[in-house]
């Protein structure tokens, strides 16, 4: 949570990923797109879900802050897509606002956040 705590990953007020490099030199800055293919994007999670998860470190040789397991991720976002009847092209800016705040069941996407008591995690 430091890293978001820290302002580097400004991603909620300016619709972009800031992070550092693995070896800490220089800050990568990516800029959401305007519209994403859910599909595309189903096929790409499932594609990597048995290879790897995501971890958010605060330095390179920390222990993740969060994984973010794919395998739950591309289940509940089979079934976000589903239960919200997306389109192949969505606004992803309203996803984000609308859509995803009301779904349930993100938590099981997260490990190593404390849900229940860590306020950064609830809002």
């Amino acid at each position: 949570m430091e890293i978001i705590k820290g302002g580097s990953c400004n991603y909620f007020s300016q619709r972009q990923i800031d992070h550092l490099t693995i070896d800490g030199t220089q800050r990568i800055s990516k800029t959401l797109p305007e519209m994403i293919d859910v599909n595309r994007l189903l096929s790409l999670v499932d594609k990597q879900r048995t290879k790897f998860n995501i971890g958010a470190f605060s330095n390179p040789r920390s222990e993740p802050l969060w994984t973010l397991n794919l395998s739950h991720k591309f289940k509940f976002l089979t079934k976000l897509s589903h239960r919200l009847k997306l389109g192949e092209e969505i606004d992803f800016r309203s996803f984000l606002d609308n859509d995803l705040p009301s779904a349930t069941g993100w938590e099981k996407c997260v490990n190593g956040l404390d849900v229940e008591s860590d306020l950064l995690v609830r809002i």
